[in-house]
């Protein structure tokens, strides 16, 4: 392939991510189809390694609130701790090392569990001004 295509698939690739809006949810479901924070960054320039592990700290936070102690199934392994072990930057396959009890696909479901708790329709209206 030309290196001139590659650069403007690139660019392509980049223009669509700026109109993607990066939610919550978003990340979490990139990160349980395979990415990386950092392929993730690459694609998306307007986030930054911070701004992913402050989402992933909120997520664990809100699941551990919302769900109240969601286990993957055949362990004693929470879903809050796989986020917080990511918000501190570890991989999956370093997750998977620390707890050999689990497997790339529990992983990936317990971040899609997460991403799906956490995602909402609900459309809050915005109160008038009372004059």
């Amino acid at each position: 392939m030309p290196k001139e295509l590659i650069v403007s698939e690139s660019i392509e690739t980049k223009k669509a991510a700026e109109k993607t809006p990066v939610t919550l949810s978003f990340i979490l479901e990139k990160l349980a189809g395979g990415e990386t924070i950092e392929q993730i960054l690459k694609i998306h320039p307007r986030l930054s390694r911070g701004r992913i592990q402050e989402a992933l700290f909120f997520a664990s936070e809100a699941v551990r609130t919302e769900v109240s102690y969601s286990i993957v199934a055949g362990t004693d392994i929470t879903v809050e701790s796989i986020l917080e072990e990511m918000a501190y930057g570890k991989t999956i396959d370093q997750i998977i090392e620390f707890h050999p009890r689990l497997t790339h696909e529990a992983v990936r479901e317990a971040l899609y569990f997460a991403a799906e708790d956490l995602r909402t329709d609900v459309i809050y209206p915005v109160a008038e001004e009372i004059v």
